[in-house]
């Protein structure tokens, strides 16, 4: 059992960072969304999330996730360049 937990211990951790989006809807993300998907291969997790009524104005949530740090932050800087002007109002990374 010792072996068994040692081993857990040395597999990578999940690192994310996730977007609160306005001025952006699913149908006009999705084409962006999945050409970044395509580009970035298996080792980024990408999911969107509709959300309404909320006070900041977001209509979406959309976490990246990825156990390798520095494709993570690449692919990040990618999305950033193709979302549309002032449509982030939030970003919140995670190295947990």
């Amino acid at each position: 059992m010792a072996a068994h937990l040692k081993a857990r211990s040395q597999v990578a951790p999940f690192r994310s960072v996730s977007f609160r989006l306005s001025n952006i809807d699913e149908p006009t993300l999705a084409p962006v969304l999945d050409r970044l998907a395509a580009e970035a291969g298996s080792g980024v997790c990408i999911g969107s999330y509709p959300i309404s009524g909320e006070a900041d104005g977001a209509s979406v949530l959309l976490c990246l996730e990825s156990k390798q740090r520095d494709l993570l932050k690449d692919v990040h800087d990618v999305l950033l360049q193709r979302l549309p002007a002032n449509s982030v109002l939030d970003r919140t990374w995670s190295d947990d």
